[in-house]
């Protein structure tokens, strides 16, 4: 999840952030889900009082997430750097950025179409992106689009497969449950 290509840590996402104000608690768990690392939060709990967070990483899960406490005796044991809240954010904005793939479909693909997660997926052609309606536009508008190949199964099923749909103008990718 925090892994480089070549496997590594990611050094920018190794920091400890003060932060206080609810305002503040609820901008970087804002951050953090978008960047998929925020773990064992719980929402309420964590906009209720966290004042501290940083990096930690669990062996037994294989994989990292923000921990939060009151306590300013573990905060300080941390060894990450301090680091400012809009600096915290705008690093895991970063990171959130480079998990969203690049949207390669072009006009004239085979895709799979629907309006909605409770209707069944056909097949259609791919023509552009239709802003004004937040829509893909293939033979008409639909609100969510899937890669064809690899999907063949899902003709006319409803499976939980990734799909795209247009926000502000833009394909976001949104992870489905079955592979």
């Amino acid at each position: 999840m925090f892994l480089s290509k070549k496997g590594e840590f990611i050094e920018s996402l190794k920091f400890k952030v003060i932060l206080g104000t609810s305002e503040r608690r609820e901008a970087f768990l804002k951050a953090i889900k978008k960047a998929g690392v925020n773990g064992y939060i719980v929402d309420a709990d964590f906009l209720a009082g966290a004042n501290f967070a940083w990096l930690d990483y669990k062996f037994r899960e294989n994989s990292f997430f923000y921990n939060t406490t009151n306590h300013c005796n573990m905060f300080e044991d941390c060894e990450y750097p301090l680091i400012r809240l809009c600096e915290a954010i705008a690093r895991l904005e970063k990171y959130a950025a480079g998990l969203q793939p690049e949207f390669n479909i072009k006009p004239g693909d085979d895709v799979l179409v629907r309006d909605r997660s409770d209707r069944p997926w056909r097949i259609a052609r791919f023509s552009y992106i239709n802003e004004s309606l937040s829509a893909f536009a293939c033979e008409s508008e639909w609100r969510q689009l899937a890669f064809y190949k690899g999907n063949e199964s899902s003709v006319g099923k409803f499976s939980d497969i990734d799909f795209w749909y247009v926000k502000n103008g833009k394909p976001e990718l949104i992870k489905g449950e079955n592979k």
